[in-house]
């Protein structure tokens, strides 16, 4: 390893832009995946679905357990061969796949409980005198119940977000080539490591910061004046 030397930091920081809009592109193909199979979890346990409210309690059981990295092994190595057992065959499956996979089921979990826990906080009460003044259901959810639950779930969310994009930094450990990779290429290639990985870091702080920001406005948008 050489000595250190600033100048690197900005010698890569041009050389992982291009490798960014693959971290992205997992972030939100991971998020999309865990609003859907969350809110899919919370239907089910909410309507208390005999068998599959069940089989959805185990199942977020096992993901909480599970660190990131191993969950995104099982899905890698693991679901090729338990649907091979079946016949289907999806070992051509780029890992990226595989990775928006593990990432949306693992961050299901606190989507559902975000989700649930914001739905139960909006009083009966207030859905009740929303029907009382002639709204119908839809108006009720959309124009009550909706943005009261959404200043509950936004500050969860957001950590929520949060953590997924910083979950994107371990999918290199299943062959995708994005932002993380590109600079283990570099500081193996051009032996200033520590510089590598400084550039990387403040990537990724840009990012936090643009979502803390982005998160902060829905916030105040759905807010309300409580007096």
């Amino acid at each position: 390893m050489k000595i250190f030397e600033w100048k690197y930091i900005f010698i890569f920081l041009p050389k992982l832009l291009p490798m960014l809009p693959i971290t992205l592109l997992i972030w939100i193909l991971s998020v999309v995946g865990a609003l859907i199979l969350g809110a899919g979890f919370m239907v089910i346990r909410e309507k208390k679905i005999p068998v599959l409210s069940q089989l959805v309690r185990v199942i977020m059981s096992i993901i909480r357990g599970f660190p990131p990295l191993t969950q995104l092994f099982v899905f890698y190595y693991g679901l090729p061969k338990l649907l091979s057992l079946v016949g289907i065959d999806v070992n051509d499956w780029a890992p990226l796949v595989f990775v928006v996979l593990a990432y949306a089921l693992g961050q299901s979990a606190t989507v559902m409980e975000t989700f649930r826990s914001a739905f139960a906080s909006v009083g009966k009460g207030q859905t009740e005198a929303a029907y009382s003044i002639g709204m119908t259901n839809r108006m009720a959810f959309f124009r009550v119940t909706l943005p009261q639950a959404m200043v509950v779930a936004l500050p969860n969310f957001s950590n929520l977000c949060i953590s997924t994009l910083k979950n994107t930094s371990i999918a290199f450990s299943v062959g995708v080539v994005e932002i993380v990779a590109r600079a283990n290429q570099l500081s193996g290639a051009m032996q200033h490591k520590m510089e590598s990985y400084i550039a990387l870091a403040i990537i990724y702080y840009v990012i936090y910061l643009f979502l803390k920001k982005g998160f902060n406005v829905l916030e105040k948008k759905f807010s309300f004046e409580k007096y």
